[in-house]
Protein backbone atom coordinates (compact mmCIF):
# COMPACT_ATOMS: atom_id res chain seq x y z
CA UNK A 1 0.00 0.00 0.00
CA UNK A 2 1.40 3.37 -0.99
CA UNK A 3 1.60 6.41 1.29
CA UNK A 4 -1.19 8.04 -0.69
CA UNK A 5 -3.41 4.96 -0.32
CA UNK A 6 -2.68 4.87 3.41
CA UNK A 7 -3.73 8.52 3.71
CA UNK A 8 -6.95 7.80 1.79
CA UNK A 9 -7.70 4.77 3.96
CA UNK A 10 -6.95 6.72 7.14
CA UNK A 11 -9.17 9.59 6.09
CA UNK A 12 -12.01 7.25 5.24
CA UNK A 13 -11.60 5.34 8.51
CA UNK A 14 -11.74 8.61 10.40
CA UNK A 15 -14.88 9.68 8.56
CA UNK A 16 -16.49 6.32 9.21
CA UNK A 17 -15.74 6.62 12.93
CA UNK A 18 -16.96 10.22 12.94
CA UNK A 19 -20.22 9.17 11.30
CA UNK A 20 -20.81 6.43 13.84
CA UNK A 21 -20.08 8.89 16.65
CA UNK A 22 -22.48 11.43 15.16
CA UNK A 23 -25.18 8.79 14.86
CA UNK A 24 -24.64 7.94 18.51
CA UNK A 25 -24.98 11.58 19.53
CA UNK A 26 -28.25 11.89 17.64
CA UNK A 27 -29.55 8.73 19.24
CA UNK A 28 -28.48 9.89 22.71
CA UNK A 29 -30.13 13.26 22.17
CA UNK A 30 -33.41 11.63 21.21
CA UNK A 31 -33.22 9.27 24.14
CA UNK A 32 -32.53 12.09 26.57
CA UNK A 33 -35.52 14.06 25.33
CA UNK A 34 -37.72 11.25 26.64
CA UNK A 35 -41.49 10.97 26.33
CA UNK A 36 -43.72 10.08 23.41
CA UNK A 37 -42.09 12.56 21.00
CA UNK A 38 -38.71 10.79 21.13
CA UNK A 39 -40.29 7.43 20.32
CA UNK A 40 -42.26 8.83 17.39
CA UNK A 41 -39.45 10.82 15.83
CA UNK A 42 -37.76 9.28 12.77
CA UNK A 43 -34.05 10.09 12.54
CA UNK A 44 -32.88 10.43 8.93
CA UNK A 45 -29.30 11.01 7.79
CA UNK A 46 -28.33 12.76 4.55
CA UNK A 47 -24.82 12.11 3.22
CA UNK A 48 -23.42 14.30 0.44
CA UNK A 49 -20.15 13.83 -1.43
CA UNK A 50 -20.05 17.41 -2.72
CA UNK A 51 -20.76 20.57 -0.69
CA UNK A 52 -24.44 21.59 -0.65
CA UNK A 53 -23.99 25.05 0.80
CA UNK A 54 -25.22 26.93 3.84
CA UNK A 55 -28.69 27.39 2.34
CA UNK A 56 -29.32 23.64 2.55
CA UNK A 57 -28.00 23.55 6.09
CA UNK A 58 -30.39 26.36 7.02
CA UNK A 59 -33.24 24.59 5.25
CA UNK A 60 -32.54 21.40 7.18
CA UNK A 61 -32.53 23.35 10.45
CA UNK A 62 -35.88 24.90 9.52
CA UNK A 63 -37.23 21.48 8.60
CA UNK A 64 -36.15 20.06 11.96
CA UNK A 65 -37.66 23.02 13.80
CA UNK A 66 -40.98 22.81 11.98
CA UNK A 67 -41.52 19.06 12.45
CA UNK A 68 -41.53 16.83 15.49
CA UNK A 69 -41.87 13.57 13.54
CA UNK A 70 -38.65 13.68 11.45
CA UNK A 71 -35.15 14.85 12.34
CA UNK A 72 -32.43 15.23 9.69
CA UNK A 73 -28.67 15.11 10.19
CA UNK A 74 -26.14 15.88 7.45
CA UNK A 75 -22.74 14.35 6.81
CA UNK A 76 -20.16 15.41 4.21
CA UNK A 77 -17.98 12.59 2.85
CA UNK A 78 -15.58 14.10 0.32
CA UNK A 79 -15.81 12.26 -3.00
CA UNK A 80 -13.20 14.37 -4.77
CA UNK A 81 -10.38 11.83 -4.96
CA UNK A 82 -7.42 11.69 -7.33
CA UNK A 83 -7.73 10.16 -10.79
CA UNK A 84 -5.49 7.20 -9.91
CA UNK A 85 -7.90 6.17 -7.17
CA UNK A 86 -10.94 6.64 -9.43
CA UNK A 87 -9.52 4.41 -12.18
CA UNK A 88 -8.56 1.69 -9.71
CA UNK A 89 -12.13 1.53 -8.37
CA UNK A 90 -14.15 1.95 -11.57
CA UNK A 91 -15.82 -1.43 -11.18
CA UNK A 92 -16.94 -0.73 -7.60
CA UNK A 93 -19.78 1.15 -6.03
CA UNK A 94 -18.50 4.68 -5.21
CA UNK A 95 -17.29 4.66 -1.61
CA UNK A 96 -19.72 7.32 -0.36
CA UNK A 97 -22.46 4.66 -0.53
CA UNK A 98 -20.48 2.11 1.45
CA UNK A 99 -18.42 4.05 4.00
CA UNK A 100 -18.89 6.71 6.61
CA UNK A 101 -21.57 4.86 8.55
CA UNK A 102 -25.24 4.32 7.65
CA UNK A 103 -27.17 6.94 5.67
CA UNK A 104 -30.78 7.17 4.51
CA UNK A 105 -30.34 9.74 1.71
CA UNK A 106 -27.34 9.94 -0.58
CA UNK A 107 -26.57 13.06 -2.58
CA UNK A 108 -23.97 12.67 -5.32
CA UNK A 109 -23.05 12.14 -8.95
CA UNK A 110 -25.46 10.32 -11.25
CA UNK A 111 -22.57 8.28 -12.69
CA UNK A 112 -22.58 6.21 -9.48
CA UNK A 113 -26.31 5.48 -9.36
CA UNK A 114 -26.31 2.43 -11.63
CA UNK A 115 -23.52 0.77 -9.64
CA UNK A 116 -25.39 1.44 -6.41
CA UNK A 117 -28.62 0.07 -7.92
CA UNK A 118 -26.94 -3.15 -9.08
CA UNK A 119 -25.43 -3.58 -5.61
CA UNK A 120 -28.88 -3.26 -4.01
CA UNK A 121 -27.86 -0.18 -2.02
CA UNK A 122 -30.57 2.21 -3.27
CA UNK A 123 -34.25 1.82 -4.12
CA UNK A 124 -36.29 2.82 -7.21
CA UNK A 125 -38.10 6.11 -6.69
CA UNK A 126 -40.87 5.67 -9.28
CA UNK A 127 -43.65 4.92 -6.80
CA UNK A 128 -42.70 7.90 -4.64
CA UNK A 129 -42.53 10.28 -7.59
CA UNK A 130 -45.71 9.02 -9.23
CA UNK A 131 -47.73 9.41 -6.02
CA UNK A 132 -46.17 12.76 -5.02
CA UNK A 133 -48.22 15.94 -4.98
CA UNK A 134 -45.09 18.09 -4.60
CA UNK A 135 -43.02 16.69 -7.47
CA UNK A 136 -44.22 15.63 -10.93
CA UNK A 137 -42.38 13.91 -13.73
CA UNK A 138 -43.46 16.46 -16.32
CA UNK A 139 -42.09 19.28 -14.17
CA UNK A 140 -38.54 18.07 -14.82
CA UNK A 141 -37.11 19.55 -17.98
CA UNK A 142 -37.39 17.74 -21.30
CA UNK A 143 -35.22 18.66 -24.29
CA UNK A 144 -35.27 17.75 -27.98
CA UNK A 145 -33.03 14.79 -27.18
CA UNK A 146 -34.37 13.42 -23.90
CA UNK A 147 -35.32 14.17 -20.30
CA UNK A 148 -33.47 15.37 -17.24
CA UNK A 149 -34.84 12.28 -15.45
CA UNK A 150 -32.93 10.10 -17.92
CA UNK A 151 -29.84 10.92 -15.86
CA UNK A 152 -31.20 8.63 -13.13
CA UNK A 153 -33.07 6.00 -15.18
CA UNK A 154 -31.54 2.52 -15.35
CA UNK A 155 -33.16 -0.81 -16.25
CA UNK A 156 -36.43 1.06 -16.75
CA UNK A 157 -36.52 2.44 -13.21
CA UNK A 158 -35.69 5.83 -11.69
CA UNK A 159 -32.96 5.64 -9.03
CA UNK A 160 -32.11 9.29 -8.46
CA UNK A 161 -33.90 12.63 -8.38
CA UNK A 162 -31.64 15.18 -10.10
CA UNK A 163 -31.17 18.49 -8.35
CA UNK A 164 -28.48 19.82 -10.69
CA UNK A 165 -27.96 19.05 -14.38
CA UNK A 166 -26.18 22.06 -15.87
CA UNK A 167 -25.47 22.74 -19.51
CA UNK A 168 -22.28 24.12 -21.05
CA UNK A 169 -21.67 27.49 -22.65
CA UNK A 170 -18.75 29.13 -24.49
CA UNK A 171 -17.29 32.10 -22.59
CA UNK A 172 -15.88 34.67 -25.03
CA UNK A 173 -13.48 37.49 -24.10
CA UNK A 174 -14.81 40.28 -26.32
CA UNK A 175 -11.71 42.48 -25.94
CA UNK A 176 -9.60 39.72 -27.47
CA UNK A 177 -12.24 39.12 -30.15
CA UNK A 178 -12.12 42.75 -31.22
CA UNK A 179 -8.33 42.92 -31.05
CA UNK A 180 -8.32 40.11 -33.61
CA UNK A 181 -10.94 41.85 -35.78
CA UNK A 182 -13.74 39.44 -34.81
CA UNK A 183 -17.12 41.14 -34.42
CA UNK A 184 -19.44 38.22 -33.59
CA UNK A 185 -19.55 34.99 -31.60
CA UNK A 186 -18.85 31.65 -33.28
CA UNK A 187 -21.78 29.40 -34.15
CA UNK A 188 -20.02 26.22 -35.33
CA UNK A 189 -16.94 24.24 -34.31
CA UNK A 190 -15.19 25.23 -37.53
CA UNK A 191 -15.81 28.91 -36.79
CA UNK A 192 -14.58 28.36 -33.23
CA UNK A 193 -11.39 26.81 -34.61
CA UNK A 194 -10.87 29.72 -37.03
CA UNK A 195 -11.53 32.33 -34.36
CA UNK A 196 -9.12 30.56 -31.98
CA UNK A 197 -6.42 30.66 -34.62
CA UNK A 198 -7.00 34.37 -35.22
CA UNK A 199 -6.66 35.22 -31.53
CA UNK A 200 -3.55 33.13 -30.80
CA UNK A 201 -0.44 35.27 -31.13
CA UNK A 202 2.83 36.57 -29.71
CA UNK A 203 2.00 40.15 -28.75
CA UNK A 204 5.41 41.27 -27.42
CA UNK A 205 7.65 39.74 -30.06
CA UNK A 206 9.67 37.50 -27.73
CA UNK A 207 8.96 34.41 -29.78
CA UNK A 208 6.54 32.93 -27.27
CA UNK A 209 2.75 32.85 -27.51
CA UNK A 210 1.15 34.99 -24.83
CA UNK A 211 -2.39 35.20 -26.16
CA UNK A 212 -4.49 32.14 -26.84
CA UNK A 213 -7.72 31.32 -28.60
CA UNK A 214 -9.50 28.44 -26.87
CA UNK A 215 -9.49 26.14 -23.86
CA UNK A 216 -11.58 23.26 -22.52
CA UNK A 217 -11.36 20.55 -19.90
CA UNK A 218 -10.48 17.01 -21.04
CA UNK A 219 -13.79 15.76 -19.69
CA UNK A 220 -15.60 18.09 -22.10
CA UNK A 221 -14.31 16.10 -25.08
CA UNK A 222 -17.72 14.34 -25.36
CA UNK A 223 -19.05 17.68 -26.62
CA UNK A 224 -17.03 17.15 -29.79
CA UNK A 225 -18.16 13.51 -29.98
CA UNK A 226 -21.90 14.10 -29.63
CA UNK A 227 -21.62 17.21 -31.82
CA UNK A 228 -20.67 14.84 -34.64
CA UNK A 229 -23.96 13.02 -34.07
CA UNK A 230 -22.47 10.09 -32.17
CA UNK A 231 -24.08 8.86 -28.92
CA UNK A 232 -22.08 8.47 -25.74
CA UNK A 233 -22.92 4.78 -26.01
CA UNK A 234 -24.97 2.98 -28.66
CA UNK A 235 -27.34 1.57 -26.06
CA UNK A 236 -29.19 -0.77 -28.43
CA UNK A 237 -26.04 -2.48 -29.73
CA UNK A 238 -24.00 -2.01 -26.55
CA UNK A 239 -20.96 -0.44 -28.18
CA UNK A 240 -19.22 2.87 -28.73
CA UNK A 241 -18.60 4.31 -32.17
CA UNK A 242 -15.45 6.30 -31.45
CA UNK A 243 -13.43 4.54 -34.15
CA UNK A 244 -15.92 5.47 -36.88
CA UNK A 245 -15.16 8.20 -39.42
CA UNK A 246 -17.15 10.68 -37.32
CA UNK A 247 -15.28 9.58 -34.22
CA UNK A 248 -11.98 10.32 -35.94
CA UNK A 249 -13.32 13.73 -36.98
CA UNK A 250 -14.25 14.49 -33.36
CA UNK A 251 -10.75 13.67 -32.09
CA UNK A 252 -9.13 15.59 -34.93
CA UNK A 253 -11.28 18.62 -34.04
CA UNK A 254 -10.14 18.35 -30.42
CA UNK A 255 -6.50 18.10 -31.60
CA UNK A 256 -6.80 21.19 -33.80
CA UNK A 257 -8.45 23.22 -31.01
CA UNK A 258 -5.73 22.17 -28.57
CA UNK A 259 -3.12 23.83 -30.79
CA UNK A 260 -4.48 27.22 -29.72
CA UNK A 261 -4.86 26.49 -26.00
CA UNK A 262 -2.93 28.13 -23.13
CA UNK A 263 -0.69 26.20 -20.72
CA UNK A 264 -3.22 26.87 -17.94
CA UNK A 265 -7.00 26.68 -17.35
CA UNK A 266 -7.59 30.16 -15.91
CA UNK A 267 -9.87 32.14 -18.22
CA UNK A 268 -9.87 34.91 -15.61
CA UNK A 269 -6.26 35.76 -16.51
CA UNK A 270 -7.65 37.49 -19.59
CA UNK A 271 -5.21 35.97 -22.08
CA UNK A 272 -7.60 33.46 -23.64
CA UNK A 273 -10.35 34.25 -26.14
CA UNK A 274 -12.77 31.38 -25.45
CA UNK A 275 -13.40 28.81 -22.74
CA UNK A 276 -15.99 26.04 -22.52
CA UNK A 277 -17.50 26.04 -19.03
CA UNK A 278 -20.60 25.82 -16.83
CA UNK A 279 -22.75 28.60 -15.26
CA UNK A 280 -20.54 29.14 -12.21
CA UNK A 281 -18.28 31.49 -14.16
CA UNK A 282 -21.12 34.00 -14.47
CA UNK A 283 -21.31 34.58 -10.70
CA UNK A 284 -18.47 37.09 -10.52
CA UNK A 285 -15.42 35.00 -11.34
CA UNK A 286 -15.03 36.80 -14.67
CA UNK A 287 -16.66 40.10 -13.73
CA UNK A 288 -13.44 42.00 -14.47
CA UNK A 289 -13.59 40.82 -18.10
CA UNK A 290 -15.69 42.10 -20.98
CA UNK A 291 -17.22 38.76 -21.90
CA UNK A 292 -20.26 37.19 -23.53
CA UNK A 293 -21.53 33.61 -23.41
CA UNK A 294 -22.23 31.81 -26.68
CA UNK A 295 -24.10 28.53 -27.14
CA UNK A 296 -22.02 25.38 -27.50
CA UNK A 297 -20.81 25.41 -31.12
CA UNK A 298 -22.71 23.16 -33.49
CA UNK A 299 -21.04 20.31 -35.34
CA UNK A 300 -23.23 18.13 -37.52
CA UNK A 301 -25.89 18.83 -34.91
CA UNK A 302 -26.42 21.35 -32.09
CA UNK A 303 -26.19 19.38 -28.86
CA UNK A 304 -25.35 19.96 -25.20
CA UNK A 305 -25.52 17.81 -22.05
CA UNK A 306 -27.56 17.43 -18.90
CA UNK A 307 -24.78 17.72 -16.37
CA UNK A 308 -21.24 19.00 -16.62
CA UNK A 309 -17.93 17.12 -16.35
CA UNK A 310 -19.13 15.04 -13.39
CA UNK A 311 -22.61 14.47 -14.86
CA UNK A 312 -25.78 15.36 -12.92
CA UNK A 313 -26.15 15.50 -9.13
CA UNK A 314 -29.14 14.40 -7.11
CA UNK A 315 -30.74 12.38 -4.33
CA UNK A 316 -31.04 8.61 -3.80
CA UNK A 317 -32.70 6.68 -0.96
CA UNK A 318 -30.95 3.82 0.82
CA UNK A 319 -32.26 0.29 0.43
CA UNK A 320 -30.80 -0.53 3.83
CA UNK A 321 -33.18 1.84 5.63
CA UNK A 322 -36.51 0.56 6.88
CA UNK A 323 -39.75 1.67 5.21
CA UNK A 324 -40.45 4.34 7.81
CA UNK A 325 -37.07 6.00 7.24
CA UNK A 326 -37.44 5.67 3.47
CA UNK A 327 -40.83 7.41 3.59
CA UNK A 328 -39.33 10.13 5.76
CA UNK A 329 -36.38 10.44 3.38
CA UNK A 330 -38.74 11.08 0.48
CA UNK A 331 -40.49 13.82 2.45
CA UNK A 332 -37.11 15.47 2.99
CA UNK A 333 -36.27 15.25 -0.73
CA UNK A 334 -39.64 16.83 -1.56
CA UNK A 335 -38.90 19.61 0.91
CA UNK A 336 -35.41 20.26 -0.48
CA UNK A 337 -36.92 20.41 -3.98
CA UNK A 338 -39.58 23.01 -3.10
CA UNK A 339 -39.28 26.28 -4.96
CA UNK A 340 -38.03 28.35 -2.04
CA UNK A 341 -35.39 25.89 -0.86
CA UNK A 342 -34.41 24.70 -4.33
CA UNK A 343 -33.97 28.24 -5.59
CA UNK A 344 -31.80 29.29 -2.66
CA UNK A 345 -29.68 26.16 -3.15
CA UNK A 346 -28.97 26.53 -6.87
CA UNK A 347 -28.21 30.23 -6.42
CA UNK A 348 -25.70 29.63 -3.64
CA UNK A 349 -23.88 26.73 -5.30
CA UNK A 350 -24.06 28.53 -8.67
CA UNK A 351 -26.11 26.16 -10.76
CA UNK A 352 -29.49 26.26 -12.49
CA UNK A 353 -32.83 24.61 -11.63
CA UNK A 354 -34.23 21.93 -13.93
CA UNK A 355 -37.84 22.09 -12.73
CA UNK A 356 -40.08 23.84 -15.29
CA UNK A 357 -42.33 25.42 -12.66
CA UNK A 358 -39.32 27.18 -11.16
CA UNK A 359 -37.72 28.12 -14.48
CA UNK A 360 -40.91 29.84 -15.65
CA UNK A 361 -41.64 31.67 -12.39
CA UNK A 362 -41.33 35.39 -11.64
CA UNK A 363 -38.49 34.86 -9.18
CA UNK A 364 -36.41 33.08 -11.82
CA UNK A 365 -37.10 35.82 -14.35
CA UNK A 366 -35.81 38.39 -11.85
CA UNK A 367 -32.82 36.12 -11.20
CA UNK A 368 -31.91 36.10 -14.90
CA UNK A 369 -32.14 39.87 -15.02
CA UNK A 370 -29.61 39.93 -12.18
CA UNK A 371 -27.36 37.42 -13.98
CA UNK A 372 -28.08 38.00 -17.70
CA UNK A 373 -25.26 35.75 -18.90
CA UNK A 374 -27.16 32.77 -17.49
CA UNK A 375 -29.77 33.08 -20.23
CA UNK A 376 -27.52 31.27 -22.71
CA UNK A 377 -27.22 28.28 -20.38
CA UNK A 378 -30.99 28.20 -19.87
CA UNK A 379 -31.57 28.26 -23.62
CA UNK A 380 -29.04 25.48 -24.08
CA UNK A 381 -31.27 23.10 -22.12
CA UNK A 382 -33.28 22.82 -25.35
CA UNK A 383 -30.39 20.79 -26.79
CA UNK A 384 -29.38 18.73 -23.74
CA UNK A 385 -28.84 14.99 -23.80
CA UNK A 386 -28.38 12.81 -20.70
CA UNK A 387 -25.30 10.67 -20.20
CA UNK A 388 -26.25 6.98 -20.06
CA UNK A 389 -27.08 5.82 -16.54
CA UNK A 390 -25.19 2.52 -16.77
CA UNK A 391 -22.24 1.18 -14.73
CA UNK A 392 -20.03 1.11 -17.82
CA UNK A 393 -20.13 4.88 -18.26
CA UNK A 394 -17.49 5.40 -15.57
CA UNK A 395 -15.24 3.00 -17.49
CA UNK A 396 -15.94 4.96 -20.68
CA UNK A 397 -14.72 8.12 -18.94
CA UNK A 398 -11.38 6.46 -18.23
CA UNK A 399 -11.10 5.36 -21.86
CA UNK A 400 -11.78 8.93 -23.00
CA UNK A 401 -8.78 10.03 -20.96
CA UNK A 402 -6.60 7.40 -22.66
CA UNK A 403 -7.81 8.67 -26.03
CA UNK A 404 -6.78 12.25 -25.26
CA UNK A 405 -3.40 11.69 -23.57
CA UNK A 406 -1.48 10.89 -26.79
CA UNK A 407 -2.87 14.08 -28.32
CA UNK A 408 -1.99 16.18 -25.28
CA UNK A 409 1.55 14.84 -24.94
CA UNK A 410 4.57 16.28 -26.72
CA UNK A 411 4.22 15.81 -30.46
CA UNK A 412 0.55 14.91 -30.20
CA UNK A 413 -0.60 17.91 -32.21
CA UNK A 414 1.13 16.49 -35.28
CA UNK A 415 -0.74 13.17 -35.22
CA UNK A 416 -2.40 12.26 -38.51
CA UNK A 417 -5.99 11.10 -38.87
CA UNK A 418 -4.72 7.55 -39.49
CA UNK A 419 -2.80 7.68 -36.21
CA UNK A 420 -5.85 9.05 -34.41
CA UNK A 421 -7.92 6.21 -35.86
CA UNK A 422 -5.48 3.65 -34.45
CA UNK A 423 -5.77 5.22 -31.01
CA UNK A 424 -9.56 5.15 -31.24
CA UNK A 425 -9.62 1.55 -32.47
CA UNK A 426 -7.50 0.41 -29.54
CA UNK A 427 -9.50 2.24 -26.89
CA UNK A 428 -12.87 1.45 -28.48
CA UNK A 429 -11.99 -2.25 -28.36
CA UNK A 430 -11.42 -1.93 -24.61
CA UNK A 431 -14.76 -0.31 -23.88
CA UNK A 432 -16.65 -2.55 -26.31
CA UNK A 433 -15.23 -5.63 -24.62
CA UNK A 434 -16.57 -4.24 -21.35
CA UNK A 435 -19.93 -3.36 -22.89
CA UNK A 436 -20.27 -6.86 -24.38
CA UNK A 437 -20.55 -8.17 -20.82
CA UNK A 438 -23.21 -5.65 -19.82
CA UNK A 439 -26.46 -7.20 -18.57
CA UNK A 440 -28.87 -4.27 -18.90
Amino acid sequence: MTGKQERVQSRRAFLSLAAVSAAGLVGSSCARSGGVTARKQTAVSLRHEVPLGESVERAVEQFNTSRDDIHVTMQFLNGDLDWEYEVKHLEEVPFWYTEGGPADIYYGRSTGWAHAADAGLIIPLDDYLDSSTALKRDDFHRSRYGKALDTGTYRGKLWGIPLIADTYGLFCNMDLFRAAGLERLPATWEETLFFAQQMTRDTNGDGKLDRFGYQQCSFQYPLQVIGMGLPFIDMQNKRVLLDSDLGVESLDLYRRLLAFSPPHADFERGDTGMKMSTPDGTYGMYSHLNYEVAPVPAGRIHVNTYGHSDAAYGFCISAESDKRRQDAAWKIIEYLMTEEVYFDTVEEIQHLPIRNSIRTGERFDAYLKKHPHLRTFVEEYEWAVARPCVPEYRYLESVMRNVLLPVQEKGGLSLTKDQLREILKRESARINERLARATW
